[in-house]
Parts: structure tokens; C-alpha cells; sequence
């Protein structure tokens, strides 16, 4: 049984060397569309598509116009304007709870803050926003403060049906459905006078995982995504930075490390087997458990 424990740093991997910031451009889906993993990964997530009217809602390619799909919209819509009188905050404890109020008020089912780690924000952008000036390969300019991790969890039996054009598309619609509450809670803050921008499916310049680890939301797993007390590892993780004037959570220890220590059933059933079955290895100065990320995408 996982039980919680606030802890001062994450256990469930270890920073033992000096780290660099990622540049977007080497991350899973660009390296896809560049065709890195393979001609025919590539020219299958550009038209998976196809004539399907519902698959479409969900963008990806294909015969679809874009102005029919939410995270295309969400991507290239523009950052509101921050508004000039701000409201003081003489207490940043109650207004992390006000703020994990409001989130949850507007759909996100667990809510943690944390300090911006600048590791974790991208040095470098895949993909542009007309909008906003920005163009691929632009430097990533985030000097927020905070992170305010969203997490939002999607249906359990539909996951269960996993892997299967159900499973599929409830974590499409998860994507989807995480998109406007964190945007609106970035717009909230702007109205409170206070910079803020939204990190989801449609566009992101953070890594949500190292982030949400950080506010207390859950623990690493063995199979490299975020596993949570209640809703293990089905929560789709979005992230609001801001200047607001917050407190922060403390990382949390629910027993992942020990667990998947002995466990190894995600190594097991991955039908790819791309989840390791042996020790943790380091990359970018952490240790941990490494997946294979080509091999996954190829299946």
C-alpha cells in the first residue's frame, strides 16, 4: 500500500551531475515529424488521420482543417495582456490555496506548486506561434518564479482497454479536455495584474514530469511517467508559470521507488518492451530509469 510522506527532495530518481536545459527540438514528437525514428513513423503520424470525422477533433495530421481542432487552435491563439492593477498578495499561502481552489473549480482534479526550475524549461522552441512572434528555433524565455502543476485524470475502464482505439482516444480527449482550465487560470492570473502563461497539449515550453515531482503531485515510475496516490500514472499533467506570489509544495514519497523496485509488471506487458527490467541508468545528470523512447514511438 503507497503511503505519503512530504520529503525534502524527490527519491524516485537522483540528480548526480551537472544537467543542461533541452531544446524542444530534441524531444519525441519533433525528432517523429523530422523523420528521425523512421520514414514510416513519420509519414504515419502525419496522415493517421485520414477520412475519420472524430479522430479528427484531435488534429495530428491528415485531411483535417486545423481550425477544427482545439490544440491547434490553443497553440496559435495569442497570450492575453497582463492587467495594469495588480492586486497585492500579502499572503502567498493563501493564495496557493486560492489558486488550487480555483483550478479545481475549473476541472483539474489535483492541483501542486513549485519553485521554476529553469532546467526544466526548454532553452529552445520546435514549433512557432504567429501570434506571439515566435518562430521555431527561437530561445525560450521563461523567468517566472512559480509552477502551478495541473493534473487531470482520465477515465479508468476506458484506460483499461488499453491498447486499443478506446484507450487511444480517451488520452486524446484527456489532452484536449486539459487545455482550456489551464489556460483560463493563466488568464485569471493576468487579470490579478500578474504575468502568467499556459503549458499544455497545445503548445508548452516546460517538461510538466520533473515539475509536478517537485509540487508534491507524485512520484517517477519505472516506465518513466509520473505515478500519483490515487490515480497512478492516467493523469495528464499541464503546467501554469507564473510571478504571483505563491508558496510551494514539498515532493512527496508514496513508496514508487520500492515499489517498482520489485514490481517490473509495466517492463513485463509493454508490448514493446522499451521499459527496462535492470537498474537505473544516468542521462543529463539523473539517474534513473531509462525508457526507450524510439522503440516506443516505432510501436
Amino acid at each position: 500500500m503507497l503511503t505519503t510522506n512530504k520529503v525534502k527532495t524527490p527519491r524516485s530518481f537522483r540528480i548526480i551531475g551537472p544537467q543542461r536545459q533541452i531544446d524542444e527540438r530534441e524531444t519525441p514528437h519533433p525528432k517523429v515529424d523530422r523523420g528521425e525514428f523512421g520514414t514510416r513513423l513519420r509519414d504515419w503520424r502525419k496522415n493517421r488521420v485520414g477520412s475519420d470525422p472524430f479522430r479528427r477533433l484531435f488534429g495530428g495530421g491528415g485531411e483535417g482543417d486545423p481550425n477544427n481542432t482545439l490544440n491547434k487552435i490553443m497553440r496559435d491563439a495569442p497570450e492575453g495582456k497582463v492587467n495594469p492593477n495588480q492586486i497585492p498578495v500579502d499572503d502567498p499561502a493563501a493564495m496557493a490555496e486560492q489558486i488550487k481552489g480555483v483550478a479545481k473549480y475549473l476541472g483539474a482534479d489535483v492541483v501542486g506548486i513549485c519553485h521554476l526550475d529553469q532546467l526544466y524549461v526548454y532553452s529552445h522552441r520546435a514549433r512557432g506561434n504567429a501570434a506571439m512572434g515566435e518562430k521555431p528555433g527561437d530561445p525560450v524565455n521563461m523567468p517566472h518564479r512559480y509552477a502551478i502543476c495541473l493534473g487531470f485524470a482520465s477515465d479508468y475502464y476506458r484506460y483499461m482497454s488499453n491498447n486499443s482505439k478506446i484507450s487511444d482516444t480517451e488520452y486524446q480527449f484527456g489532452n484536449n479536455h486539459a487545455i482550456v482550465p489551464t489556460f483560463m487560470l493563466a488568464s485569471y492570473i493576468r487579470e490579478m495584474g500578474y504575468p502568467a502563461t499556459a503549458h499544455h497539449h497545445g503548445r508548452s515550453a516546460v517538461n510538466p514530469i520533473p515539475l509536478a515531482i517537485n509540487a508534491g503531485l507524485g512520484e517517477l515510475g519505472r516506465h518513466g511517467m509520473l505515478i500519483h496516490e490515487k490515480y497512478g500514472s492516467r493523469l495528464h499533467l499541464t503546467v501554469v508559470t507564473t510571478d504571483l506570489p505563491l508558496a510551494v509544495d514539498e515532493p512527496v514519497d508514496i513508496g514508487v521507488e520500492e515499489f517498482c523496485k520489485y514490481c517490473k509488471k509495466c517492463a513485463r506487458t509493454c508490448p514493446s518492451h522499451s521499459i527496462p527490467f535492470g537498474e537505473k541508468e544516468v542521462l543529463n545528470g539523473v539517474e534513473k530509469d531509462l525508457v526507450n523512447i524510439e522503440t516506443c514511438y516505432k510501436y
